[in-house]
């Protein structure tokens, strides 16, 4: 074991993985404390099959120590550590066994908050003071569970007990918000951290990380990656394993070309002296799938099975590898690949965990129902449960709680309900919706949104409000719960104000295609008014419904006052901006779809800057390639007006050029409206528009040219072909004739007669 840590602490992690291996031969007859210590040294080598495999030893262990102890009528027989009722005091060493067995009892009722909370507050009531490593405990399993007024509680429990706070704590405090896409609270956290004299390690280093790039923050992740070198803040480097697969989460996210990935995977990574752990080879998988390149994935995917199979590697061949190559087959339609795919990764014998599934069934939407059905069923021959070992033993015999379970079957239903939607079946949504409910948990705000779309689809309204109501409160309650100390001040404390930027944009859609125009400029103002922030797209929706409406002068005032101005900030710094009118946050965009889209965008931008992009691969500096693409590359410039923006804009123009006017989608134009002739109140419209947004006028006429220019370009090669044409079609006729070839070759008998 000391040898384990030894290697661990130098970081080579692949080198401990085996010792680790062998250590856990003969397992039954070491005692607690040394379990417990060889199961901390498998979490820190991300060693999985041995950490599943001791937590099961040490459950039993436990168990049969709980049946060889005496009867106790005051504690529960299956949550109580084992200390003696005598009223002597304990010695360090049976407090400190007491420690450790109520420790693994919390783990082991992750699951089921009611019985771990129940073991904390038994050791509690026996005197017992809790130390760092069981409050870590406990604060994982509330984490797991996105219990966040949980892990605030065991946070300021901590810190009236006295019990310092080590790097395991801030990491998975860190990792909750990162999952929940609160980078300004994983921030606050890692300030803390860093104040309180914890150095940053390569876990909460990479918690970090994802915390940025779940929010698209990509100014901060690269100046993570620049700060490395400052030792008072930091006690990991370049070279640790989880820097570095932090570094390839960041370039795949990004949209970073798969050659560049996979030159840094190949030639990179040994030069620091890391070998490729699991996670790195899933994130070149998915650069690959992202770029189209199948082939390299399936490779990449049968490198990894390869190796897994040695056990002395420390590889592990997962579930979500396989379902991320069956995700790229389908979805470019070579379900056939797939299905020999699928039968060649061994997955036939293996059941589909919460976590690969969804990426398959989100894939198979693009495909027809009936070929869908057909390959689901092959895909999926056993029910969908959570992927179990045969060498670990049992079933867990913790029975998860009801928000557990919701969880979990929520992120199974949710591609289901998508593709429901989008097929404007709203009666099977609210079916899977009420399946959630009848899970025991309460369903998310991504469940609600999906069951807004569907509303959204069928032009059925008032449900829409309905949904829309329960996802405001509940975004509500989100703000609330990040500072509970002070709810007046809800509005200037909300630290996730782009929560509502998705059921937002869907909200004003179906208010437009209810003709409810009335409700638009009062929701828009209720979400500022709470303290929610507007996304690029929210603008471009507004913007769109606002012409729907029979506004078009507010549209072009919302593009010029907010879009504008923040797409002329990025390209000069320097420019002094009313922010609070734009009200601007980043909404998230993590969809495959956007992946997908943003390696193209950056491969298009490697080929039209090849000496540039030469530098940038030269270069030592590993976040170069983002920041090239970050400065140069049009997708993550979003505060933009979009083409669909542009083109409605182009439409107003033009309708009021030729002297008509814009009218709600509920109602005509009268002469009640306006005092004189309609082309009068079109022509001062116009005029209008051009006095009070110039800006958008100019970028609405540029973009109309660059269009007709590409329209146009075709039909210019076409006149300069035109002779040359034409010269061909009159020696075709006097050869063949003035019947068309098609019917002279399938006619003999004409063919004869020319």
């Amino acid at each position: 074991l000391e040898v384990i840590r030894a290697l661990l602490v130098d970081g080579l992690v692949q080198e401990a993985s085996p010792l680790l291996a062998l250590q856990t031969k003969d397992l039954q007859a070491r005692t607690v404390p040394q379990l417990q210590k060889a199961l901390e040294l498998a979490t820190r080598a991300k060693n999985s099959i041995v950490q599943k495999r001791l937590r099961s030893i040490l459950a039993k262990t436990v168990s049969m120590d709980e049946k060889s102890a005496p009867p106790r009528n005051s504690t529960p027989k299956s949550s109580s550590p084992q200390i003696d009722e005598s009223g002597r005091s304990m010695t360090k060493e049976e407090e400190r066994q007491a420690l450790l067995r109520a420790t693994q009892l919390i783990h082991n009722a992750r699951k089921n908050e009611g019985q771990m909370v129940e073991v904390f507050r038994q050791t509690l009531m026996q005197g017992i003071k809790p130390d760092t490593a069981m409050c870590n405990a406990v604060l994982s399993g509330l984490a797991r569970r996105d219990d966040l007024q949980g892990v605030q509680g065991m946070l300021q429990m901590m810190d009236i007990a006295g019990l310092k706070k080590d790097a395991r704590t801030y990491t998975i405090a860190i990792s909750m918000h990162a999952r929940r896409e609160d980078a300004v609270s994983a921030q606050r956290l890692a300030n803390q951290a860093i104040e309180s004299g914890v150095r940053l390690d390569g876990r909460l280093f990479h918690s970090l990380v994802m915390a940025y790039v779940s929010t698209e923050n990509w100014e901060a992740v690269i100046r993570l990656f620049e700060d490395l070198q400052d030792d008072s803040k930091y006690a990991t480097n370049l070279s640790s394993p989880f820097v570095l697969d932090s570094l390839l989460m960041a370039y795949v996210a990004m949209g970073v070309p798969f050659s560049t990935v996979e030159a840094f995977f190949r030639e990179k990574l040994p030069l620091h002296g890391v070998k490729p752990a699991t996670s790195m080879y899933i994130h070149v998988i998915r650069s690959a799938t992202d770029a189209g390149r199948l082939r390299d994935a399936t490779a990449l995917l049968q490198e990894l099975r390869e190796k897994a199979a040695d056990p002395v590697s420390g590889l592990v061949m997962e579930p979500r590898a396989v379902a991320i190559v069956l995700a790229g087959f389908l979805h470019t339609g070579h379900w056939r690949e797939a299905k020999a795919l699928y039968a060649r990764s061994g997955m036939l014998h293996q059941p589909w965990d919460e976590v690969s599934a969804p990426i398959v069934l989100q894939a198979a939407n693009s495909l027809p129902r009936r070929l869908r059905r057909r390959i689901l069923r092959t895909l999926f021959p056993r029910a969908l449960r959570s992927t179990k070992h045969a060498d670990f033993g049992t079933e867990d015999p913790v029975e998860e709680d009801g928000r557990g379970r919701t969880m979990r079957l929520e992120r199974l239903l949710l591609p289901i309900m998508q593709t429901q939607a989008l097929r404007h079946k709203p009666a099977v949504v609210e079916e899977l919706h009420q399946k959630l409910r009848e899970a025991g948990g309460e369903p998310s705000r991504q469940s609600l949104s999906i069951l807004l779309d569907a509303y959204r689809r069928v032009g059925d309204i008032n449900p829409a409000k309905t949904v829309w109501e329960q996802i405001f409160l509940k975004a509500q309650e989100d703000a609330r719960n990040n500072d509970p100390t002070d709810p007046s001040l809800l509005s200037s404390r909300v630290t996730r104000r782009h929560i509502l930027s998705i059921p937002l944009s869907t909200y004003l859609d179906a208010l437009v295609a209810a003709g409810a125009h009335g409700e638009l400029t009062r929701t828009w103002d209720r979400v500022r008014e709470a303290g929610f922030g507007y996304s690029p797209d929210n603008w471009n929706t507004f913007a769109v419904a606002l012409i729907a409406a029979g506004r078009p002068l507010d549209a072009f005032r919302a593009i010029e006052r907010c879009l504008i101005p923040m797409e002329l900030s990025s390209q000069n710094p320097n420019l002094m901006l009313d922010k609070a009118l734009a009200n601007p946050v980043v909404g998230t965009r993590r969809s495959p779809l956007h992946r997908r889209r943003a390696a193209f965008e950056a491969r298009r931008l490697k080929e039209r800057q090849q000496e540039a992009w030469a530098h940038v691969s030269e270069s030592n500096d590993v976040t170069s390639p983002l920041r090239f693409i970050l400065q140069n590359s049009g997708y993550h410039k979003r505060w933009r007006p979009s083409a669909a923006t542009l083109m409605a804009l182009k439409n107003v123009i033009i309708r009021l050029r030729h002297g008509h006017m814009i009218y709600a989608k509920t109602k005509r134009w009268t002469p009640e409206v306006y005092r004189g002739s309609e082309e009068e109140a079109a022509f001062a419209t116009l005029s209008r528009i051009q006095d009070e947004c110039p800006l958008t006028y100019n970028k609405v006429l540029t973009s109309q040219e660059r269009t007709h220019k590409r329209r146009d370009s075709p039909l210019r090669n076409r006149e300069k072909r035109r002779l040359h044409t034409m010269e061909r079609r009159v020696r075709f006729i006097k050869v063949v004739g003035e019947t068309s070839r098609k019917q002279t070759l399938s006619n003999p008998r004409s063919r004869s007669e020319t």
